[in-house]
């Protein structure tokens, strides 16, 4: 708590640190972003899912350099002297010895607002209409394609459909490697996710990701949206969900042993308006979600409007990227 107390006090920003993340961002970043297929995919989906909002666009040299040093100190002495705090304790320690010296010395570093003007406003992104589909190249001679697709998804505010896609995302996991994996051998590995938006609401995503070949970029984004879409109208099948759930609960009895599990809940739990009922709210969700409730929950955001595909594409040229190509598929089989 002593050095919880200094650095919001008297935190300084290192010159030399700073001048190695300006040189960083400035040379090895834009690099970096060149010959990244990764990073070309997700800059592209980030600019279209917020409507290309700054705040998730890449940091480029020109603003990097307009930086100094006294404006980045002066930054900081701003949001720590004047920012709304939350505070999160976790750890294995006396509860009343942590609270009393929370109070001690956070409770000693000066009033602030409790929140912000305008921040839910800040918070709430524009969302752009689809479907929306587009390609982005990366200087590589690796001959693989990357295939981002996505659907808008549940804001972490909305709890009961957050959790449900959380199922669904499970049982596309297996139904995914099963098709494009086992049977036509076109990827490595292949998954679904669902991203509830915590803090930028709007900006949550329903996304399945993998690499094939280049040959195959088109035929494996069909069928990967076919194998969705087909669960949004019919639903899983209650083994898959008796699977997920054993599957989950599993998960959550070791992530329950681990600080970050807790950490990360706690933190900004204020902010997102939580409270602790709502880890049990999510366990009763996982099992007792039906199948044609996960079907209903699906229809919502599995919809024309919300889809966002990018691929991803190397530029390699002539026999050497059909060569390459060829022995990507064949392996992979």
């Amino acid at each position: 708590m002593r050095a919880i107390y200094a650095l919001l006090t008297d935190a300084r920003v290192d010159e030399p640190a700073f001048q190695r993340w300006q040189e960083r961002l400035r040379k090895e970043a834009p690099e970096y972003r060149r010959h990244s297929l990764d990073a070309k995919v997700i800059i592209a989906a980030n600019r279209r899912f917020t409507d290309a909002d700054p705040r998730f666009a890449p940091i480029e040299p020109e603003q990097v350099m307009r930086i100094s040093l006294d404006a980045a100190q002066g930054w900081l002495n701003r949001i720590l002297t004047t920012s709304p705090m939350e505070v999160a304790i976790v750890g294995d320690f006396d509860v009343e010895k942590a609270i009393a010296y929370a109070k001690k010395y956070l409770g000693s570093v000066g009033t602030r607002p409790v929140t912000v003007d305008g921040l839910q406003a800040l918070r709430r992104l524009r969302v752009v209409s689809g479907p929306y589909e587009e390609t982005v190249t990366a200087e590589t001679d690796t001959p693989r394609t990357d295939i981002y697709l996505a659907w808008r998804g549940a804001d972490w505010k909305d709890a009961h459909d957050r959790d449900v896609l959380d199922l669904a995302s499970r049982v596309l996991d297996r139904r995914l490697m099963n098709e494009l994996r086992a049977k036509r051998g076109w990827v490595y590995s292949v998954g679904c996710v669902s991203y509830p938006a915590r803090y930028y609401l709007g900006n949550s995503r329903f996304a399945v990701l993998f690499s094939t070949a280049p040959d195959r970029s088109q035929e494996g984004l069909r069928l990967a949206r076919h194998i969705v879409e087909k669960l949004a109208a019919t639903g899983p099948t209650e083994d898959e969900l008796a699977i997920v759930r054993r599957q989950l609960a599993n998960e959550d009895e070791v992530s329950k042993r681990k600080i970050f599990y807790w950490q990360s809940w706690l933190a900004g739990m204020k902010l997102r308006g939580d409270d602790l009922g709502g880890l049990k709210e999510r366990e009763a969700t996982y099992q007792r979600a039906t199948m044609g409730e996960v079907r209903d929950v699906l229809k919502r955001y599995i919809m024309p409007e919300g889809r966002v595909a990018i691929v991803g594409m190397p530029r390699v040229g002539g026999l050497k990227a059909a060569t390459a190509g060829a022995q990507v598929a064949e392996s992979a089989k």
